[in-house]
């Protein structure tokens, strides 16, 4: 092998070297990051509440800010706020619900998430401990690097144990989210 096939060879290498470790680095710096942020949430619901023997329709929304840990795990404070109908027997009439809780949720398979928390709820008068679950889907999502959003579907359950009766809020959700 002659010298000029020689330097040839060795430039050849060097150049492969450098475009493997700038494709390498490419790919590292392409890569979402996977660390805390700002988490926001709002979403309009609609349902049904139960505070025995009363019942009726509601309407609403919540409202979701917090802190993304990672991309499985997330803590936020979620206020609730519905408006509607509750009666039984001929008695009954307008009522408002106000819940604040604070969440502990996980996002599974990029797409779906379930949640739990506790807080204080108001339903119209009576006041109390309230106990909350979530699950749902994100069906439209974009990505960034540092976060995902998109549509939230999902449906929210919350239990309120005020001093004159139990009351169950069940609402079925639609609105957006950044996480």
């Amino acid at each position: 092998m002659g010298q000029q096939h020689k330097q040839l060879l060795t430039c050849s290498i060097a150049i492969c070297a450098a475009l493997s470790a700038t494709a390498a680095s490419a790919q590292e710096t392409s890569a979402p990051k996977d660390g805390g942020r700002f988490r926001f949430g709002i979403n309009a619901a609609g349902g049904f509440e139960s505070v025995s023997p009363l019942s009726g329709p509601m309407f609403g929304f919540d409202l979701r800010l917090g802190y993304q840990i990672n991309d499985l795990l997330a803590i936020y404070a979620q206020p609730h706020l519905s408006f509607g109908s509750i009666s039984s027997g001929g008695i009954g009439g307008l009522t408002g619900t106000f819940v604040g809780t604070v969440m502990a949720e996980a996002t599974l398979s990029d797409r779906f998430f379930v949640g739990a928390g506790a807080g204080f709820g108001v339903l119209n008068n009576p006041s109390g401990f309230t106990v909350e679950g979530r699950a749902g889907a994100y069906p439209l999502m974009s990505h960034s690097d540092a976060s995902r959003s998109g549509l939230m579907v999902g449906v929210d359950v919350k239990t309120v144990f005020a001093s004159a009766a139990t009351g169950i809020v069940v609402m079925g959700c639609i609105g957006y989210e950044s996480f």
